[in-house]
């Protein structure tokens, strides 16, 4: 069976981006749908998902949980339009709110792709607008625009991807963050109901921020699994910890209790997302 990559709704970038926004609510989290072309038979025009994260900060700051509605529509076999509407509740010494998330907008889609050997260049955009309350915890305060580009390989059983973007904030204080991850999708269980597993590791180092020095960095390991519930849903399980910890405040800085920047240093991770696909 030949296996077409139509669409760029694909775990690993998924997971990916919820690394560009790791520094305020509305990035808590996985960012949309489960969905893996390269190793499905048929493209959905359409993706509805349900999703939960509970973040856990470090040194035992507090914690935050969002659930997330998100859906993506395919405009044509190579690029799709989507939305994520996230609802966070915060708690930790300073902060305890719940309430309305930043709200996101994505595009995404192959930029250049050689079927025959399986490789593949995706681009796309993020763009969170602030919706939610950042004295509560619940937004950034800005517009983020997170652009990201990812190379991938199929192989029989198991896809290869790298990636590679960034997070700048449009309206207050510029502060870019250079994002990455590597990583890994192997079908455990091939069929009509494959049974997917993902290993990765991710990455954000920041850069230009008021708070934090110049390459503070955190990296995380991000294991998932993807259960087949039909031919046209999927429950996505996983979390992440991090490995790495060079998250560094600059001299004279103290953050306070209710400070949001406490979002930026998260502990570990767990997400579970249900996807449906029309």
């Amino acid at each position: 069976m030949r296996h077409h990559f139509k669409l760029s709704v694909i775990v690993f970038l998924i997971a990916f981006q919820n690394l560009a926004h790791a520094h305020h609510s509305s990035g808590h989290g996985m960012s949309g749908p489960s969905f893996n072309p390269i190793t499905s038979v048929r493209t959905p025009k359409t993706i509805v998902g349900l999703g939960i994260n509970a973040d856990s900060l470090d040194s035992d700051q507090g914690y935050s949980v969002a659930y997330k509605i998100s859906g993506e529509y395919a405009v044509n076999s190579r690029w799709s339009l989507g939305a994520i509407v996230p609802v966070s509740t915060v708690r930790t010494t300073g902060l305890q709110h719940t309430g309305l998330a930043d709200l996101s907008l994505l595009a995404k889609g192959v930029l250049w792709q050689n079927l025959e050997e399986k490789i593949f260049l995706l681009g796309g955009t993020l763009v969170s607008v602030p919706t939610g309350n950042k004295n509560s915890g619940l937004g950034a305060g800005d517009v983020l625009v997170s652009p990201s580009l990812t190379v991938a390989k199929g192989l029989k059983r198991l896809n290869l991807f790298s990636s590679v973007g960034s997070s700048v904030a449009m309206t207050r204080e510029v502060r870019p963050s250079l994002d990455y991850a590597v990583g890994s999708v192997v079908t455990l269980v091939p069929g009509e109901y494959p049974l997917e597993a993902v290993i990765s590791v991710q990455g954000s180092s920041i850069f230009g921020s008021n708070t934090f020095q110049n390459g503070s960095t955190k990296i995380y390991l991000s294991p998932a699994l993807i259960f087949p519930m039909t031919t046209s849903s999927r429950l996505t399980v996983g979390g992440k910890f991090a490995v790495v910890d060079e998250l560094k405040l600059k001299s004279g800085v103290v953050l306070s209790s209710n400070s949001t920047a406490l979002f930026t240093d998260i502990r570990s991770s767990v997400f579970t997302n249900l996807d449906v696909f029309f």
